[in-house]
């Protein structure tokens, strides 16, 4: 295993005044200005952010009622605002007050001024920017000539049943991504970036190709959102509690759903999973040791890995390693 698994990804931020609520709002997603709509009421910003390859995806909330005006038109990024808690209204080029609900979000295309408005009550934002050029590539890489205009993109967008609700849910469970020391396995945030942008691309051109969630579908069954996890990560193993908080159930929900679907628990089905990466690597006639190939893929009791190994594979992984060799 090679390269950094992990990268800086995690941001919190708390504000208690404008400037340094707009610094923050500016540094994460774009130049805007910031008007509290009360004078004299005590203003509070909260603010956490995962920073995905090429995607960002955060929740935003506001002590006062406020308007968020870009000063630039989106050229760089296509974005999404959904509300987590309450109502906003969104002005988006001539369509004034895009609604924004538990059912409804708002997209922002390209070369469009926005302006937010609310928190006039608890209310809490979700937003998702995706990189312009990485979408326009996902776009020729999985799609081919199906019709994609970045000009044209909906002002609003149905999350609220079907293929958007399914988008969203997923989404969400980026701002439950495991973290330590603020870093995301560099796998898993890669998986989540490439399914959130393929996401996005089919609900915009669901109109004009008919397969558009078949062929980039979001898992919607919790077990295979947990395989997929597990699958795109490339550093330690996750915990019960870590892949239980990405789906969004309780770690009891998630063990009856594997012991269920597939016999065993999600633990015992990691494991399976790593000692199956373990033989690919040795099969692939890797210049790491045994040792070495285990304990990268979290195998730290060598004796008991060993014989799991063989118990699994006929075979001692000395013998794969060795046969690799020969070959």
């Amino acid at each position: 295993m090679t390269g950094s698994t992990s990268l800086p990804l995690e941001v919190r931020n708390t504000a208690s005044d404008v400037d340094h609520a707009r610094a923050i709002g500016e540094q994460i997603w774009y130049p805007h200005t910031l008007t509290p709509l009360r004078g004299g009421q005590q203003f509070t910003m909260n603010y956490k952010s995962m920073l995905l390859p090429g995607t960002t995806v955060g929740t935003l909330r506001y002590s006062t009622g406020i308007v968020i005006e870009t000063q630039a038109e989106h050229q760089n990024d296509y974005q999404v605002n959904a509300s987590l808690l309450g109502n906003l209204r969104i002005s988006v080029g001539g369509d004034d007050r895009v609604p924004v609900t538990s059912a409804r979000a708002q997209v922002n295309g390209l070369h469009v001024p926005v302006a937010i408005h609310g928190w006039h009550r608890p209310s809490v934002m979700l937003g998702v920017k995706m990189r312009r050029d990485i979408v326009e590539r996902a776009v020729v890489r999985y799609w081919g000539d199906v019709p994609f205009d970045p000009e044209g993109v909906p002002t609003s967008l149905d999350v609220g049943d079907g293929p958007g609700r399914r988008w969203l849910e997923f989404v969400r469970g980026v701002m439950r991504l495991p973290t330590t020391g603020h870093e995301v396995d560099a796998g898993l945030a890669r998986y989540y970036s490439e399914r959130t942008i393929g996401g996005f691309i089919a609900l915009m051109v669901r109109d004009t190709c008919d397969d558009a969630e078949s062929r980039f579908p979001i898992p919607a069954d919790i077990v295979d959102q947990a395989r997929e996890a597990i699958a795109s990560m490339v550093g330690a193993p996750l915990s019960l509690d870590a892949l239980a908080a990405i789906t969004g159930v309780t770690g009891r929900a998630l063990q009856l759903a594997f012991r269920r679907r597939l016999g065993v628990t999600p633990l015992v089905y990691q494991r399976i999973d790593r000692m199956h990466r373990v033989r690919r690597e040795l099969e692939a006639g890797s210049s790491a040791t045994v040792r070495d190939v285990a304990i990268a893929n979290g195998f730290v009791h060598l004796g008991r890995f060993a014989q799991r190994y063989r118990e699994i594979f006929a075979e001692a992984p000395s013998e794969t390693l060795a046969r690799a060799a020969r070959t």
